[in-house]
């Protein structure tokens, strides 16, 4: 009986060890990006693997007299499972065809052979070994991040620019605030979309496909739309342009102590509303007593950091659920399609619905997901916005920034090739998402003809002499293309005067402020930054001037 009890506790001991690896592997590899609602996220997956485990350890206890048996079976087959994405993508590196086929097939050879081993003594004494000895490594390894990370976590941004001392709580006066309240301010709408380059370094890489630059603005000219010729982003990277946005200042400068993570970034920042990081627009905004309104994609929902942000979660459209969809849909969280992707069950189902939808044109998960202005006009068409004013919306389109789900008709790509990074996937998400602005103020100039609107690139893309992708370190010459972001501006005639040929991201919603409102705009010398990813070594952490780089 003890011995029985023993071996149980045994195999109990190491299957928990083994199920924990795929999500402290995740943590330690982006622990510079976790906050609260990730992290929350990642523990619920693993509690569902946890109670998982337990059911298939009883299951199996059925089948296997023999423990060591059913312990081999169970730590390959959860190992390997979690390790597809990464034989993939070794395969793919070396071009090797059919790769997916392939590690699939590895997985199984793989997991067949050892556990046909399993009687070898040595075998079973290495595979305890490795997972003891892998599972202490990467927890000592995050432990020793978290550790060296505590001292910058509660660190102010901005701390040393005067600029941003101006406004505190708002970026308005408070005599200008008691004016703004009194009055029927405008609607605004901030579309942000990801990755999206200038107009004319588009068409400097396009040959492929038929795009018309000077047609191109003749149609944003009849949509109202001003577009900015010479505009650059604030920031090379998304969560620093997006942070910046919505302060109004950028949130850090080459000054500036050398951060450690992202919690006090954007979509961390929203988590605490009394944080002095807490972003200047959003407290702006309810000092002149706007409504904010939020679409998102995966990467930040507005449901995963506040649900009065929703813009299904109000009184008037409360029958749409969509927060219902947001919250109970894995397929809007990144944190649970990050696993799926590590695994064959994402290609499989994808390839399932490819088969049998083919005809009906059945979207994938990441096709309506990273819709944002899709998912905008859907719900706001059931409410008649034309009757509301003091709202300030906010949309991010994941287009025309990988995963490139949409075709150049913005129709659901049916082949599996946007999964890669390649350009011809870009360029086709680039010309959807013209489309899609076309279509965004068709309805916008019809239902809410006064309203202002801001559709920008948070940064562009740099384009190698082949005219392929790149994610440089960056050198200068890159992260001027980087940069270089599309940028369009719908505004009334008082404030076009206010508009010119560099005007970027900070200035445009500044614009967009005090044109709704009627005051005079508070505009800043615009700043061209360089920001670093957690993959860019040292040089996270820190941001450069464009001139400083070589």
């Amino acid at each position: 009986m003890k011995s029985s009890i023993k071996k149980l506790t045994n195999i109990f001991f190491f299957s928990i060890i083994g199920v924990s690896i795929p999500y402290i592997e995740f943590i330690s590899k982006n622990l510079a990006q976790i906050d609260y609602v990730i992290l929350k996220d990642t523990t619920s997956i693993f509690l569902i693997s946890f109670f998982l485990l337990l059911i298939v350890l009883v299951i199996l206890k059925k089948f296997f007299k023999n423990i060591n048996d059913l312990l081999v079976l169970y730590f390959c087959t959860q190992y390997l499972f979690f390790k597809f994405s990464s034989i993939k993508h070794l395969l793919s590196e070396i071009k090797i065809p059919y790769d997916g086929e392939l590690s699939f097939l590895i997985i199984i050879l793989g997991t067949f052979f050892i556990f046909i081993l399993r009687n070898q003594s040595t075998l079973l004494k290495f595979l305890k070994f490795y997972i003891i000895f892998y599972f202490v490594f990467i927890l000592l390894v995050s432990f020793i991040e978290i550790f060296q990370n505590y001292k910058y976590k509660n660190q102010s941004l901005l701390s040393n620019s005067s600029e941003s001392k101006k406004y505190i709580n708002s970026y308005f006066t408070e005599e200008e605030i008691d004016g703004i309240k009194k009055n029927k301010n405008k609607n605004i709408y901030l579309i942000l979309f990801d990755g999206m380059t200038s107009l004319e370094e588009f068409n400097l890489q396009n040959k492929e496909l038929n795009f018309n630059l000077n047609e191109t603005y003749k149609k944003l000219s009849e949509l109202q739309l001003t577009y900015i010729k010479r505009s650059k982003s604030v920031f090379t990277t998304s969560y620093l342009s997006f942070s910046s946005i919505f302060n109004l200042n950028p949130v850090v400068l080459p000054n500036s102590p050398k951060y450690k993570d992202r919690s006090n970034f954007f979509p961390s920042n929203l988590l605490d509303k009394n944080s002095e990081n807490y972003p200047l627009l959003l407290k702006t905004l309810s000092s002149i007593n706007y409504k904010f309104k939020w679409v998102g994609t995966p990467w930040a929902e507005c449901i995963r950091y506040d649900k009065t942000f929703c813009l299904s979660y109000n009184d008037e459209t409360k029958e749409n659920n969509l927060e219902i969809y947001y919250e109970l849909n894995p397929n809007n969280n990144y944190v649970y399609d990050y696993f799926l992707s590590l695994t064959f069950i994402k290609p499989i189902i994808f390839n399932f619905k490819k088969i049998f939808y083919k005809e009906e044109k059945y979207f994938q998960w990441e096709y309506k997901t990273n819709d944002g202005i899709g998912k905008f006009l859907n719900s706001i068409k059931k409410s008649d916005i034309s009757k509301k004013n003091n709202y300030f919306y906010f949309i991010h389109h994941m287009a025309p920034h990988w995963p490139y789900v949409f075709s150049n008709d913005c129709s659901e790509r049916i082949d599996d090739s946007h999964v890669d990074n390649n350009f011809l996937g870009y360029k086709e998400s680039y010309l959807c998402s013209l489309k899609k602005i076309e279509e965004f103020m068709k309805y916008i100039n019809q239902n809410d003809p006064e309203a202002i609107v801001i559709m920008q690139g948070d940064h562009g893309f740099e384009f190698d002499e082949t005219g392929n992708l790149k994610d440089s370190g960056f050198t200068k010459e890159n992260a001027l293309k980087r940069l270089k972001h599309f940028n369009s501006i719908k505004i009334n005639n008082v404030c076009k005067k206010y508009l010119s040929n560099t005007i970027g991201n900070i200035n445009g919603i500044r614009l967009a402020l005090s044109c709704a409102t009627n005051t005079s705009p508070k505009l800043v010398i615009e700043k061209h930054l360089v920001g670093y990813y957690e993959t860019q070594g040292n040089n996270y952490g820190i941001v450069k001037k464009l001139d400083d780089l070589d």
